[in-house]
């Protein structure tokens, strides 16, 4: 495999962006030629391009998001993507990776161009690819029937007006007309994609999230703490507050489950990583300590080995990261079982799963954790086994490539 190149919206930040740009690490790593389109780079990684292009493209680009909204479509209107077959960097690859493609920046129509023209592979990190709108469905069964009357356009990526249907029929017609294998990060999702009545044609591969062991690694707690500046007085759980995405990330439950933990008789002191403002809610019942958002993955490694257990509110869920950063780092994980979270989290062993929305439980699961020295440092050790078994960055990306030369083998046969 000579020529890689991967295609995401940006090439930070956190989920489908962040898993892209950690293969891309690995794959440079390994002396391959890796290329990187983005539409809007924010790091330094090398050999990364954009996706939109400049001058009269460029404001098109721009016009054509805010259209999209407007009119109710998603991934339709940006004339950039047609142009990608004339660049030389697509020509010249081996295999294309996209990656989240509802980022306001890619046309759908230009994939079956693309996937006949090269061997392409797409990683679902959501369910968006087989819905009509949202990136998650929570209980609603209308992408099973092709969607319309949407009782909530507000789920991202979001809408103005319900072009639920006419998405589910653009998005049937464009894979019946395209060559597109997808990757899954969890069997959850796997099983969603292949039971969708436009997408189960395609063929589907479970290919895992992975982090970087080397970075993520547990640490002795007192060190850490002491060079966070954290105090070593009580125990410390670690939290992620999202409010951009709060409706499944759990905002409204994490807040009720902080004041639940605040009642505790001796109060954890909460790390939360990401938006600000938990403190100030909670006022002086709990200690908090807000760290904002970390993009720096050492140091986020750091703070995750700081905690003596994750907690997650998430009502809906693929294949987290922080989960698998979290025990990767040796900290046990308490969360929902939603989504590809149950596949991650062993019960008992690694953590805590609750039915989700059951914040009274999760709270308990957490206190049991807190409360149980050895219980928790078996749990953190079982953590981080599930991590090097499972979790591997250059076990992933080894992965990867096999499967990239398998569909390149494949597509290339008479």
């Amino acid at each position: 495999m000579k020529n890689i190149v991967q295609i995401s919206p940006v090439d930070a930040g956190a989920g489908g962006p962040l898993v892209a740009a950690r293969l891309h690490s690995a794959y440079l790593a390994r002396g391959l030629h890796a290329s990187f389109l983005v539409h809007e780079a924010r790091t330094r990684l090398p050999v990364v391009r954009s996706t939109a292009g400049t001058g009269m493209l460029k404001l098109l680009e721009q016009a054509a998001g805010r259209l999209e909204r407007r009119i109710g479509v998603q991934a339709l209107l940006h004339p950039s993507s047609f142009a990608l077959l004339a660049r030389p960097v697509i020509r010249a690859a081996d295999i294309v990776h996209f990656h989240v493609l509802h980022g306001g920046y890619f046309s759908l129509g230009a994939l079956p161009i693309l996937t006949r023209a090269k061997p392409c592979v797409w990683t679902m990190h959501d369910m968006w690819g087989i819905t009509g709108s949202c990136a998650q469905a929570f209980d609603c069964r209308r992408w099973m029937t092709g969607c319309g009357h949407c009782p909530d356009l507000t789920i991202p990526p979001g809408m103005d007006r319900d072009g639920t249907a006419l998405m589910w029929r653009v998005k049937q017609a464009v894979y019946a007309a395209s060559r597109l294998p997808v990757i899954c990060p969890s069997m959850w999702l796997k099983r969603l994609v292949d039971g969708s009545p436009f997408a189960r044609h395609l063929a589907t591969y479970y290919l895992a999230n992975a982090a970087d062991l080397e970075v993520y690694r547990p640490r002795a707690h007192r060190e850490v703490r002491a060079t966070l500046g954290l105090p070593d007085d009580r125990p410390i759980v670690a939290v992620a507050a999202r409010a951009a995405v709060a409706l499944y990330k759990g905002g409204g439950l994490l807040e009720q489950a902080l004041q639940q933990l605040a009642g505790a008789p001796v109060p954890p002191r909460v790390l939360v990583m990401g938006e600000k403002g938990l403190a100030e809610k909670l006022g002086e019942r709990l200690p908090v300590v807000e760290v904002g958002w970390i993009d720096d993955p050492r140091l986020m490694a750091q703070y995750l080995s700081a905690a003596d257990v994750t907690m997650m509110t998430s009502t809906a869920e693929n294949a987290p990261l922080t989960v698998i950063e979290a025990l990767a780092c040796g900290t046990p994980v308490v969360a929902f079982g939603v989504g590809g979270i149950p596949e991650m989290v062993q019960e008992g062993v690694t953590g805590h799963l609750l039915p989700s929305g059951d914040v009274g439980g999760l709270v308990g699961a957490v206190l049991s954790v807190l409360g149980n020295g050895a219980k928790r440092r078996a749990m953190g050790v079982a953590a981080r086994k599930a991590a090097e078994t499972d979790y591997d960055l250059r076990v992933q990306a080894s992965r990867h490539l096999d499967l990239y030369a398998e569909l390149a083998a494949r597509f290339n046969r008479p």
